[in-house]
């Protein structure tokens, strides 16, 4: 079985993809492909480069992330210009992973899901909890500005996109063990899928 996990900015996606990893789930992390297609000297390293010269980087020359979010989210011209950089490659490298992948079931966490075509899966589970409670994480984890935490969530698919794309929604508003409950509860739904 293949799924896509996705969700808000800080909604607890990663915390999802660790509950489902313990219950046996190989994880595909989209954000994790994109670092590594940004390590120095990579292709897409040098064209990030190109674009956004030197302000970018750290002094030891690799890519200071923080400079470069903040450079993408008050231009998105800039953004999109990323995106339609990274996005390709990252569908390109999923697609090899899960064809490569021994497990049973598959779970590709894509925090920018917009369409079923690029990511086909049997089912996509949506993470979710408020605004509010978003931009207050955001800025919490990050250390960053709550004008920059609402830009950065501005720049994602809305909650009501996402729900609209989902088969099913999880949503954290509570403690990390009510998260787990309602994961194990989703994985007892799936029942005869996982077997």
């Amino acid at each position: 079985m293949m799924m896509v996990l996705t969700g808000g900015l800080a909604a607890g996606k990663s915390t999802v993809a660790k509950f489902l990893e313990q219950h046996g789930a190989q994880i595909i992390d989209t954000d994790q492909i994109a670092k590594k297609l940004l390590e120095p000297f990579s292709p897409c390293f040098k064209e990030v480069l190109a674009h956004f010269g030197p302000p970018v980087l750290n002094p030891d020359r690799s890519l200071d992330r923080k400079k470069l979010r903040q450079k993408i989210f008050e231009h998105p011209q800039d953004r999109l210009w990323l995106e339609n950089l990274l996005h390709p490659e990252i569908q390109r490298i999923v697609l090899e992973e899960t064809q490569k992948a021994q497990a049973k079931f598959k779970v590709i966490v894509v925090p920018l899901f917009r369409s079923k075509k690029n990511y086909p899966a049997d089912l996509v589970l949506s993470v979710e909890c408020p605004e509010k409670e978003q931009i207050q994480r955001v800025m919490k984890r990050d250390l960053i500005s709550e004008s920059l935490a609402k830009k950065m969530i501005a720049a994602q698919p809305s909650s009501e996109e996402r729900q609209a794309l989902a088969d099913e929604v999880i949503w954290n508003t509570g403690t990390p063990q009510e998260l787990e409950k309602n994961v194990s509860k989703f994985l007892t739904s799936l029942g005869d899928f996982l077997q």
